[in-house]
């Protein structure tokens, strides 16, 4: 897959809200559609420190997913999207 392509489906990956705050208690939405759309093998979240935090596979159909990082002390946390050709899509995501 080239790199127009991998932009194209990282566009297409939203996480939100971002910063995630006590507001919102902590909770993370992420969602796909269009080129992401049965394209994400799996995605896991790992702390600042490289500790797992939530992985999800989903199935096809299937383009969103959400989570808490209650529990989790602040600071910057990695969600990797491997797609179903095994390249990583990463994102950060903040929480206050």
């Amino acid at each position: 897959m080239g790199i127009v392509a991998l932009m194209n489906i990282k566009n297409s990956i939203k996480v939100y809200p971002n910063p995630v705050s006590a507001g919102n208690q902590y909770t993370v939405n992420i969602t796909w559609d269009g080129p992401a759309l049965n394209q994400i093998y799996n995605l896991q979240v790992y702390n600042g420190n490289g500790g797992y935090v939530f992985g999800y596979q989903p199935t096809n159909g299937i383009n969103y997913t959400t989570f808490s990082l209650q529990n989790q002390l602040p600071g910057i946390f990695i969600v990797n999207f491997t797609l179903n050709t095994g390249q990583v899509i990463s994102k950060n995501i903040l929480k206050w």
